[in-house]
């Protein structure tokens, strides 16, 4: 048999095994753009005679709208896509030449565990992508998308990526999904326990998807913002017409269709967006209601990530403090909070603070402070800013209320916001930089994220 023939054989095996990942790659990056490494690799014939072909993965490097990225993509056909020493190799040589070009990463998963006949090897190769993936972090991006299963130890490793991005027929777990609904008595399939809406609830997943269209775009518009792309922006300038509360106030300061949500319906009082103001990229984070748990490791996550890439965080604030229930303090708040407050407090990125209504106590401190390191306080003209609420002050005091209850308290929660919570008083003492109307939240915004980058 010629040269040729072997190689054509040889492809064929290949192909025969892994058409679905292959076809799902091709949709994923652009035409013609991807180039396989590792082809052949393949690992010793298995304990029942079977031959793992191309090691039930596929890696490379493409581009994904002109991104170039190193990637692999698990093929499922193949032994359930089942991690094993060979498998090992081919993700941690993409990794290596990932970090080595400065070139993002993107992690496709879909396996079903580990080839337990590999014994303690196997268990050698996830630890040795795990700390690669460890290692990655602040120097690449690095994207990790579950399109089927991810259970036991590579749920780790997807969880260490900068986004993990989950589709809906995929679901993480840790454990064997069999044994986990087992437990649970449930007889449900596992997507529908531990799939795309657990995860995003459960503060794992950044992102879904449901067609490899949406993938190809959010992975785009997360590099775009992880490497710091700057686009054609809104007139930096331009006055809203109305911005009273934090939707509003962030309607106004971000740039038309510029907008993504992270970690959307995890945690109460926070939402967290990747966004443009004057075609630049920020962190926007939102924060409405009183902080608990939840809220802090929302904060110290998205604190981190946009802390490894220089990103500027903008803080829209409208919080009277932190939430401490019975519930929270039994769950560790203090300890929780202190997190958030490590990760703002060694962040390095630039750091806008805008308070729409109140930043009160805890939230002030986190989310607002000079102390914490913020760069740039704005407030809004009747924002309130203080140690405690108007209500909270009321009550602690537990002034005497004679007469009319609700009339009497709430004047004197309006005395207390005018006299201890106005923002001119914390501008006075030059925590903060200016008090404005907040129509020109914009401008005041874009102009100070211009000086700081």
């Amino acid at each position: 048999m010629d040269t040729i023939s072997r190689l054509n054989e040889n492809l064929s095996k290949l192909d025969a095994v892994r058409k679905t990942s292959m076809d799902f790659l091709a949709s994923l990056v652009d035409d013609k753009s991807f180039v396989e490494t590792g082809t052949f690799a393949s690992g010793a014939a298995y304990a029942d005679g079977v031959e793992a072909q191309g090691e039930g993965i596929v890696t490379g490097y493409a581009t994904i709208f002109g991104i170039p990225v190193y990637l692999f993509v698990q093929n499922f056909e193949a032994m359930k896509g089942s991690f094993s020493v060979m498998q090992a190799k081919k993700i941690e040589s993409v990794l290596k030449a990932s970090v080595k070009n400065g070139v993002p990463f993107v992690s496709v998963i879909d396996s079903a565990g580990a080839r337990l006949d590999e014994g303690t090897s196997v268990l050698e190769g996830y630890a040795g992508i795990i700390k690669l993936a460890a290692s990655m972090k602040g120097v690449v991006p690095h994207i990790a998308v579950v399109t089927g299963a991810c259970a036991g130890l590579m749920s780790d490793y997807a969880n260490m990526a900068d986004v993990l991005i989950v589709g809906k027929k995929g679901y993480v777990s840790q454990g064997a999904p069999s044994v986990v609904l087992a437990k649970e008595k449930k007889s449900c399939s596992p997507v529908e326990l531990l799939g795309a809406d657990n995860a995003l609830s459960s503060g794992m997943a950044a992102l879904t998807f449901e067609s490899t269209d949406e993938l190809k775009n959010r992975i785009a518009d997360v590099l775009t913002f992880l490497t710091g792309a700057r686009t054609d922006g809104d007139n930096p300038n331009k006055t809203a017409k109305t911005a009273s509360d934090v939707k509003s106030a962030f309607a106004a300061v971000a740039d038309k269709g510029s907008v993504i949500e992270l970690y959307k319906g995890y945690s109460l009082s926070t939402a967290t967006f990747f966004a443009r103001v004057g075609g630049n990229p920020v962190g926007v984070l939102c924060a409405e209601g009183l902080l608990c748990c939840d809220d802090f490791k929302k904060i110290k996550r998205f604190v981190n990530l946009l802390d490894s890439y220089g990103i500027p965080l903008i803080t829209l604030v409208d919080s009277e403090g932190i939430n401490n229930s019975y519930d929270c303090e039994t769950h560790g708040l203090s300890r929780i909070a202190s997190e958030a407050f490590t990760a703002m407090a060694l962040s390095d990125n630039p750091k806008i603070s805008v308070i729409v209504k109140n930043s009160v106590g805890g939230a002030y401190a986190l989310l607002s402070s000079k102390g914490i390191g913020f760069d740039y306080t704005l407030a809004f003209s009747d924002a309130c800013v203080a140690p405690l609420s108007g209500e909270q002050a009321v009550n602690f005091y537990d002034e005497d209320i004679s007469g009319d209850p609700v009339k009497c308290k709430g004047k004197l929660i309006k005395d207390y916001t005018f006299a201890e919570g106005n923002p001119f008083l914390s501008a006075k003492e030059g925590y903060i930089d200016n008090v404005i109307d907040g129509r020109e939240i914009k401008p005041y915004v874009a102009s100070a994220l211009n000086m700081l980058l």
